[in-house]
């Protein structure tokens, strides 16, 4: 990706139960020359009220950022898929072209679980953890390095 802010238009909207048998909401978006879904968040243990408590806040907010009443009405709607970061296939959010208004996973996530990290604090904390993973990792290497002579058996030499 070159761009945080990606022109598309919604090809499809839909509430419905996906590809694993989970209930979730769903944007598809087409860009020249390809194309990304957007939503697809798990809102609880399926069938209960807080999943559809918190399914149907998803929508209204959603439907609320391009003016619209259902997720039928996005269709054809032409909107600016947003990134943050220039290297990140994740969408954070979608801005409607008509409205100007934008609908940020983060800021929605936050309204129902206000501990929700920011896209920085994720980002950061998941190369921290790849950076200790990649220590933890050179350091058993270095230490096997160590050790080849001793661990070796030199058949040409028996």
């Amino acid at each position: 990706m070159s761009n945080t802010r990606e022109p598309a238009t919604i090809k499809s909207a839909r509430d419905a139960e996906e590809d694993h048998g989970i209930r979730t909401v769903m944007v598809q978006l087409a860009f020249d020359g390809g194309g990304q879904m957007f939503g697809g968040l798990i809102y609880g243990p399926q069938g209960s009220t807080k999943e559809a408590h918190l399914r149907a806040d998803f929508i209204e907010d959603l439907c609320a950022t391009f003016g619209v009443a259902a997720l039928s009405e996005l269709v054809g709607k032409k909107c600016c898929a947003l990134r943050s970061w220039k290297d990140s296939d994740q969408l954070e959010g979608l801005e409607s072209a008509d409205t100007g208004r934008r609908f940020l996973l983060t800021r929605w996530r936050r309204k129902h679980f206000p501990e929700t990290a920011s896209p920085l604090d994720d980002r950061r904390a998941s190369m921290t953890a790849a950076i200790e993973r990649h220590e933890r990792e050179n350091s058993r290497l270095r230490a096997q390095r160590l050790n080849l002579e001793v661990q070796y058996v030199n058949w040409e030499a028996m």
